[in-house]
């Protein structure tokens, strides 16, 4: 679909904006969530820490966070010290626990 054919910082941008008005439209979020985590690579730590937040934000950050994670630990070594500060940020807003991650930031 449409969603598909979005850029990372499309796709954070749209779940920042949803999140932001408390639209949490199970379908759209899931369409959402399956584009992010197939554009994943792509995402900048910014993009990353807006749409995690986003997705906190409304309760649905289990799925999508479980599926970005092992990319932002391979990527951690590229972030400077203000997409650390955002990734950690949106991570410790979801309230996700994860040694591996936080060992590696």
């Amino acid at each position: 679909g449409l969603i598909g054919s979005f850029t990372s910082k499309e796709l954070a941008i749209i779940a920042s904006a949803l999140a932001r008005v408390r639209r949490n439209d199970e379908e759209l979020f899931d369409s959402l969530a399956r584009a992010a985590v197939a554009n994943v690579g792509n995402f900048t730590p910014q993009d990353f820490a807006n749409t995690v937040q986003a997705f906190a934000k409304i309760g649905r950050s289990d799925k999508l966070a479980a599926s970005i994670r092992k990319v932002c630990v391979a990527q951690i070594g590229s972030f400077n010290s203000q997409a650390l500060a955002s990734a950690s940020g949106a991570l410790e807003e979801i309230g996700r626990s994860d040694k591996e991650l936080l060992a590696s930031l």
